[in-house]
């Protein structure tokens, strides 16, 4: 278990960076959202998501495979990145191209223009997300946190300052474009800088086939991924208009906002995931259930937070426009728990070579929400589109732990389940009684955090042997692997 101070260090450090990216990106998307309105708000975030979509089809899961490799053979890194880029720019101009009939498809002249100048982005996003798998494989957090946080605040910045001084959302998304291939030259030379530069003599057909083949799995679990956290938003779009997109995207964003924290988590687990299945399976299900069992606990106060300052937030971000949002975001908020622990579960079966599991349970899970969402939006509204992902995240929670429990052997359920939704049952109970007595939000959380901190206690879900582990995983100094976990 001593690896995984090394895993909570490095997730410090990629927590740090997305941090700073994700509440700038936030705050312009709620400049967007204040200035332009939702109608507008709801094109860009509809554009934007499509663009992430088609920019997953161009990656087509070679960074996973790129980071298991590396993690594996690490001098075979410039041959890894080489091929990887080579084979992802040909994957983009045929996303580029499905770009463009997309929004030859449109009925929206502005989200078509959205369309179309976010496409261009797509290669350059794929070659930044090679070179940074490359650089989550040999575990340099620190450079691409520094590296990431730096390029958020310069590009972000002046989008938000483009917008303030009048700015359409064409010029905003014009700069994101320019801020990527920006992004991409930077983590480019970075890559090379550790031994992984691109080389043509390197590039050979056969391989990028092998590749492209190989990595088929995780191109379907990313492609489904994307899907299922973002098909409320394109059926919003399609049955209800942009306005309903725009009313609901802020509550999105904001969940979106708190799931870097599992991300980064996540991100930096793989790695470790990866070298201690080397020294035993047994290993690999104590880390995996430990590091669950954080997750769902750290997701509840945060669920808390969202739930008891949404409308205040909103009221003072968005204004009176965005008045039913609020409900949105407190229905989403009860996802939080259950999102941080499937990031776990997700890169436990990949590490495990389970890629094709992985994909028949996320794809049962989307096609859950589709069809829930298909039959609720016509009626509920953005509500309906809520509810949906709130139910949709519990399915995917227990399928991914069901798949685990038999590859990995079972966990102490009541220690990963019982008792932790026993937790977020009886401070969610607390909270809504505080809204409903007109607390306010700030008495409402302290009120909550105390009912949560005494059903730690009383329950007994934190061990002085795991809070003793957590605590020295960010003292300076842990964050150099240990040799008993080095390959």
């Amino acid at each position: 278990m001593k690896g995984i101070k090394r895993v909570f260090s490095n997730a410090l450090f990629i927590f740090a960076a997305r941090n700073v990216g994700t509440v700038l990106s936030f705050l312009l998307v709620v400049l967007i959202a204040r200035l332009l309105g939702p109608e507008v708000s709801g094109n860009f975030e509809t554009a934007f998501r499509w663009i992430v979509f088609t920019a997953a089809f161009a990656g087509f899961g070679m960074d996973f495979w790129s980071v298991r490799k590396v993690a594996r053979e690490p001098q075979k890194s410039g041959l890894v990145f080489s091929n990887v880029l080579g084979a992802k720019m040909l994957l983009s101009l045929v996303a580029f191209a499905g770009v463009l009939l997309l929004s030859i498809g449109v009925d929206d002249p502005q989200l078509s223009l959205l369309l179309i100048i976010g496409g261009v982005s797509i290669p350059f996003t794929s070659a930044f997300d090679a070179a940074q798998a490359i650089l989550q494989a040999f575990e340099k957090m620190k450079v691409l946190a520094l590296c990431l946080s730096s390029l958020s605040v310069v590009i972000t910045g002046i989008n938000i300052l483009a917008l303030c001084l009048g700015a359409s959302v064409t010029t905003v998304m014009l700069i994101y474009v320019i801020g990527m291939v920006l992004r991409a030259i930077v983590l480019c030379i970075l890559a090379r800088r550790f031994g992984a530069s691109f080389r043509l003599n390197l590039l050979k057909r056969g391989r990028m086939v092998r590749l492209v083949v190989e990595s088929a799995p995780f191109a379907a679990l990313g492609i489904l991924s994307i899907l299922f956290y973002n098909v409320d938003i394109y059926l919003l779009n399609w049955l209800k208009g942009p306005k309903s997109v725009g009313l609901y995207a802020p509550g999105l964003r904001a969940i979106e906002a708190l799931l870097i924290i599992p991300n980064a988590f996540a991100i930096a687990a793989f790695p470790f995931f990866v070298k201690i299945l080397g020294d035993s399976k047994d290993s690999l299900r104590q880390a995996n259930y430990f590091c669950a069992k954080a997750m769902l606990l750290l997701g509840i106060p945060l669920c808390l937070l969202l739930f008891l300052w949404s409308r205040t937030a909103v009221d003072l971000a968005l204004g009176p426009k965005f008045a039913a949002t609020p409900n949105a975001i407190m229905l989403l908020s009860f996802m939080l728990p259950f999102a941080f622990a499937n990031t776990v579960f997700g890169r436990a079966l990949i590490a495990l070579g389970k890629e094709r599991i992985a994909i028949y349970y996320v794809a049962g899970a989307t096609l859950l929400n589709a069809s829930l969402n298909l039959m609720v939006i016509p009626s509920f509204g953005f509500m309906g589109a809520a509810a949906v992902t709130v139910f949709s995240d519990i399915v995917s929670f227990s399928i991914g732990l069901y798949f685990l429990s038999r590859f990995l052997g079972k966990p102490d359920f009541g220690s990963l389940i019982l008792k932790p939704v026993a937790t977020l049952l009886l401070c969610g109970i607390t909270a809504i009684i505080c809204l409903r007595l007109g607390l306010g939000p700030f008495v409402g959380t302290m009120l909550c955090l105390v009912v949560y901190l005494l059903l730690l206690r009383v329950l007994g879900q934190a061990s002085p042997s795991e809070i003793a582990l957590l605590a020295s995983s960010f003292r300076r100094g842990d964050s150099k692997p240990s040799p008993s976990n080095t390959t």
